[in-house]
């Protein structure tokens, strides 16, 4: 992807200090979101928060030139006492050119959920000649492997001299849906793109959806003390359902003016949030005096967050520009 994005600023470059160069398409929000959620915590716990960022990219120009490229990508961390865990990230890149036989030789969407890759897709030419593709991931992992669990002594009572040990764990949701479809026609295209005598598709648009979900649980650790008849911890934290999305489209088409062809272009770039949930609480607890005396301190909590919706980035060209 670094790679692919020093060339296109090196292309877009050599197009800008041209004194002959000719017009093309680009739009680059940079991060279109970058938000946390933090956790309500004990002072004893170190910064725990959830949180997501979305940004994407896309260019058009002449087919010479390599016609369209984009990006998007959707990520999403927890945080936990101070350690970082990747939960998953999606990922687009759109490349498409109609006057080339493979058409999407450069598409690829890819989907890792913590460090894995579960997903690699690379959508065939000849499977988008006026027709879409869906592609459903779904997976579900232990974020935390056991011996890299966030650990903490947590004081139970006034004066401290009650302490358990509490390790965090959570489990994770995660999946997304891709989307990408071909279509021929019905913009007008007076000069057809075909390659070795193959019609190509006039534009093409791809989606990512992208979501991730699960709950934080903990556990207790340690040893007790004279007196003790039982401690521990109980309650989870669910996490915050996000889900995001991604929308690009992008094509090129020829027509005719006064007897010359000239190409023209358009995009579009869109990219939504949908949060829901973010609730529940833990509390480690114990009982002393075999039961008469019992402390609950709250370890974690959130309150819920009710469905939320926004659209954070949207661009159409307004009319087919020249390029």
């Amino acid at each position: 992807m670094k790679f692919k994005f020093a060339a296109l600023l090196g292309m877009l470059c050599a197009i800008t200090l041209s004194p002959a160069a000719e017009a093309y398409l680009y739009k680059d929000p940079g991060y279109v979101e970058r938000n946390a959620r933090t956790i309500q915590k004990n002072r004893v716990i170190g910064q725990s928060h959830q949180y997501r960022d979305q940004q994407g990219w896309m260019y058009v120009d002449k087919v010479e030139n390599g016609a369209t490229q984009g990006f998007y990508q959707a990520g999403n961390w927890l945080k936990l006492h101070n350690r970082d865990f990747k939960m998953s990230i999606g990922e687009l890149e759109f490349s498409f050119n109609p006057s080339k036989l493979d058409c999407t030789q450069g598409m690829n969407f890819n989907f890792t959920v913590g460090d894995d890759t579960v997903a690699s897709i690379k959508p065939n030419c000849d499977d988008l000649l006026d027709a879409s593709i869906t592609y459903p991931v779904e997976y579900y992992f232990d974020l935390i492997p056991e011996p890299v669990k966030p650990k903490v002594e947590l004081p139970l009572d006034p004066l401290g001299l009650l302490k358990l040990g509490v390790k965090f764990g959570a489990g994770i949701e995660a999946g997304a849906e891709f989307t990408v479809g071909g279509v021929i026609g019905g913009h007008g295209n007076e000069v057809p793109f075909e390659a070795e005598g193959v019609r190509r598709p006039d534009y093409i648009y791809a989606s990512v959806e992208p979501y991730v979900g699960g709950v934080v649980s903990s556990s207790a650790y340690g040893s007790f003390g004279h007196g003790i008849s039982e401690a521990g911890v109980k309650g989870k934290v669910n996490l915050l359902k996000v889900k995001g999305k991604g929308y690009v489209e992008a094509g090129v088409r020829r027509i005719v003016e006064d007897e010359v062809v000239i190409e023209q272009g358009f995009l579009e770039l869109k990219v939504s949030t949908k949060l829901t949930g973010g609730d529940g609480k833990i509390q480690a607890y114990c009982k002393k005096l075999w039961g008469l005396l019992q402390f609950n301190v709250d370890v974690m909590k959130w309150d819920p967050l009710y469905q939320r919706e926004t659209v954070l980035y949207e661009y159409a060209s307004p009319v087919w520009e020249n390029l």
